[in-house]
């Protein structure tokens, strides 16, 4: 008894001793492990007919807050022909434990480490990887906040040569894995999650006719019994305030629909209403917002029914259809849904408080449709309730439109220069020719004053 205690002792002081030397090699830094480049290239070479080529492997430890993970370094694709068609320059790989236990070496997690991504969305709203020829052409060091990188159309062209370091092509296949059903024999069948850190994303879109681009994206996608699921972190970084976008995703393969939440933050309204023409009546709002949108996105590019909730800060308002200076804005609070297959937008409530922090100015609430009609080439019908409280009549002239009433304003902008009045509601038509608010025309308007 005593003799099997002191060998199960001395077994246990061994690995410990181990455990104690591998923590201490580690924690000195990566561990050269090169008996593994050949099976991790055979697992990845495997699918797709392209071949992998590994620079180097290594173990690294980055504390106790998390495992040792396999870190690949100086990636090279080929392709059949062997071309090379990209390159990455670290990925880490969590191991699969089933994998090995079938005498397999194979991941079932890969961490692309700061990657450049290139998507293009082509006329027809199809999404592919890398662009025409496996590149997309971007510009180089692009930074800045979401409107200094919705850029012209024509801005990103011109620098289609370089290197070919396409890593999108490699992030597509992953995906397809993902997407395929396991199948023996396939080492990537046991792949459950790809994710991306520290990378750089630019798209171009053909159909919208623009381009933009995320210095820092953060991304995780995984396989799903219906297809595949994902979350979305985004920066746009400049030298303002920086805006991002969190996202939640799950595409389902049966039917080829993407739903998605998304929250968001400073994001210029006026810019998004330059960029998608469903947002044009916003495009009069210059404050910057930050909210949550959930949505359906076909693979097409067709959008399902949306609902949004946005706050905003202090920018100005230009109201269509009439002429008038834009009203400083304190900040704003605005719900509503928009159907693209009716293309109708449904405001549901909008709360803007006017004037600035120094100057308080009354509260603005909207409610009411907006309908556009694609076969005219885009125009609008704008039919809305709108009632503007606690109204300073000394400052009646900066809130009443000179066209509107023009026979009582002035004899009112004259006499009626002191007190308050509580509450003025409108009902108003605006007809937009077109999709151009520069030639919106006020079709009706009537109302009350209490």
């Amino acid at each position: 008894m005593r003799l099997c205690v002191e060998i199960v002792g001395g077994v246990f002081a061994a690995l410990v001793l181990v455990v104690a030397v591998a923590v201490w090699r580690l924690s000195e830094g990566p561990v050269r492990t090169s008996f593994l480049t050949p099976y991790l290239q055979e697992a990845f070479s495997e699918s797709g007919g392209n071949t992998i080529e590994i620079g180097e492997t290594f173990l690294v430890w980055d504390g106790w807050a998390r495992d040792v993970v396999l870190h690949a370094s100086d990636i090279v694709v080929r392709d059949p022909g062997g071309r090379r068609i990209a390159s990455l320059p670290e990925v880490a790989l969590e191991l699969s434990s089933s994998a090995m236990l079938q005498g397999t070496v194979a991941p079932n997690q890969v961490e692309i480490i700061a990657p450049r991504i290139r998507l293009l969305r082509d006329g027809d709203g199809k999404i592919s990887f890398g662009g025409e020829g496996g590149r997309l052409a971007v510009p180089e060091g692009t930074a800045g906040t979401v409107e200094d990188l919705m850029l012209d159309s024509g801005a990103a062209e011109g620098a289609a040569g370089g290197d070919n370091n396409n890593e999108a092509v490699v992030l597509g296949g992953i995906i397809r894995e993902l997407l395929s059903e396991r199948t023996p024999g396939n080492p990537l069948s046991f792949l459950d999650e790809v994710r991306i850190r520290d990378g750089q994303i630019f798209v171009r879109d053909e159909k919208l006719g623009l381009s933009w681009a995320a210095p820092a994206a953060d991304i995780s996608l995984r396989r799903d019994i219906v297809g595949l699921a994902g979350d979305v972190s985004l920066g746009f970084v400049g030298h303002r305030d920086p805006a991002t976008l969190d996202a939640a995703f799950l595409f389902d393969k049966r039917d080829g629909i993407v739903d998605l939440a998304a929250g968001f933050s400073d994001i210029s309204l006026a810019n998004l209403a330059t960029a998608f023409p469903q947002l044009a009546p916003m495009g009069g709002i210059t404050s910057r917002i930050s909210g949550s949108i959930a949505t359906s996105i076909a693979l097409d590019g067709s959008v399902g029914p949306t609902g949004f909730e946005v706050q905003g800060l202090s920018g100005t308002l230009a109201i269509p259809g009439v002429t008038m200076d834009p009203l400083p804005i304190r900040d704003l609070a605005m719900k509503g849904r928009y159907d693209d297959g009716r293309a109708r937008f449904d405001l549901d409530e909008a709360r803007i408080r006017l004037g600035s922090e120094g100057r308080p100015g009354p509260v603005l609430t909207v409610a009411g449709v907006l309908d556009r009609d694609p076969e005219t080439g885009g125009d609008w019908t704008i039919d809305v309730d709108a009632a503007l409280e606690d109204v300073d009549l000394a400052e009646l002239d900066r809130y009443w439109p000179p066209a509107v009433g023009s026979g009582a304003r002035p004899w009112i902008m004259e006499n009626v220069t002191g007190g308050r009045v509580q509450r003025v509601t409108a009902k108003t038509q605006v007809l937009v020719p077109q999709g151009d608010f520069d030639a919106a025309d006020l079709a009706s308007l009537s109302g009350t004053l209490t």
